[in-house]
């Protein structure tokens, strides 16, 4: 019975250390999801992401998305204007869209669209705060996935 309880433990073990490094991974650097976004989870509660779309300029675009079934439900896939958040100590303008289930926070302004992919490109985090959360994005692998996202935008 001992031996039964300590493999039990172990393979629990193994199964909890497995699911934690896979979490870290999404944490640590851009990737593709199995839907073929470039994306990164935020690395405190795990609970936002930040992924590349394209724009309705056509050019690849930073939001900050989260589930949120029931605030998608209640306001239904538009458009709406929301505080702006501080993005690496800069007030940047935002609004807010539903797609489904996910909320999208994205800059509202040109300059604002500019600021956020150059803080991906030049700093190795990128920390939003707004109502007293602090989320953290790392940026590692963002310019290699921007690039690849730009130029299939951009191809003949």
């Amino acid at each position: 019975m001992n031996h039964l309880k300590k493999s039990s433990a172990l393979l629990l073990l193994s199964v909890l250390i497995h699911t934690s490094l896979m979490a870290d991974e999404r944490k640590d650097a851009w990737y593709v999801t199995t839907t073929g976004e470039s994306s990164v989870m935020e690395s405190i509660y795990g609970s936002m992401y930040a992924t590349l779309y394209e724009a309705a300029d056509g050019n690849p675009n930073v939001y900050f998305e989260v589930h949120s079934p029931e605030h998608c439900r209640m306001n239904g896939e538009r458009t709406m204007e929301h505080n702006p958040i501080s993005i690496n100590g800069t007030f940047v303008q935002i609004s807010q869209h539903c797609n489904g289930e996910w909320n999208l926070f994205f800059p509202f302004t040109d300059q604002g669209r500019a600021y956020v992919r150059n803080q991906f490109k030049t700093s190795r985090s990128v920390t939003l705060e707004s109502d007293g959360y602090t989320l953290i994005f790392s940026a590692i692998g963002f310019i290699e996935h921007y690039n690849k996202i730009n130029r299939n935008l951009n191809a003949l």
